[in-house]
């Protein structure tokens, strides 16, 4: 694995304004099994000279709690630490009166996708802590991101981080995805490449 992404002369960071950089900040993500074992895996992504690490959770607070410090303990303060939980807190009160704040005061930078709320709910969370709300499920279409941004619903939406290829938890269909969003490239675009670079366009 490699630290960044890196792309050529006629790549990627063309499409997206020009050569401001020719590397892509990478983000590994780490799925617990335990404390210790979560702990080793990010401090060696570290070492590989990755500047972000992410790791899932799962919606139970103590086991939740317990990734996290030990993921902080062995990485240095300077390393963002990102928490992804699909929506994993249900219980969305307790989430914002208590949670938050002992993922705070635990050392997270960045949550995502922390509770099953709507987007006020998500919101309410903005400014409570130190910890910035990240919104992704209901960021994979140009709506769902007007909806985030109109809610003032998250701080970050891509954290200014490129994602590419497919997710495993993202139940869109790979193959002509663009569909399931709700677009149609022209007959003489079979691909939607085009397309895509228009959207883009800024």
């Amino acid at each position: 694995a490699q630290a960044l992404l890196v792309v050529g002369d006629d790549a990627l960071h063309g499409r997206l304004g020009g050569p401001a950089g020719t590397r892509i900040p990478g983000m590994p993500c780490v799925s617990p099994e335990s404390p210790q074992e979560t702990a080793k895996i990010a401090a060696r992504f570290v070492e590989q000279g990755y500047q972000a690490i992410k790791f899932k959770v799962y919606g139970t607070i103590d086991e939740d709690l317990a990734n996290l410090r030990a993921i902080r303990a062995a990485i240095p303060a300077a390393i963002t630490l990102q928490a992804d939980a699909n929506r994993g807190y249900k219980d969305v009160r307790a989430f914002t009166d208590t949670h938050l704040a002992a993922y705070a005061a635990a050392g997270l930078d960045i949550f995502e996708d922390p509770i099953d709320g709507t987007l006020a709910d998500s919101a309410a969370l903005r400014g409570k802590s130190k910890v910035k709300i990240m919104l992704a499920i209901q960021a994979r279409s140009n709506a769902g991101v007007r909806d985030i941004l109109t809610a003032g619903a998250a701080d970050l939406v891509s954290g200014g981080r490129l994602q590419l290829g497919v997710s495993r938890g993202s139940p869109e269909q790979v193959i002509e995805g663009y569909r399931y969003f709700g677009y149609q490239p022209e007959e003489d675009d079979p691909q939607g490449a085009e397309m895509a670079r228009r959207n883009i366009e800024v």
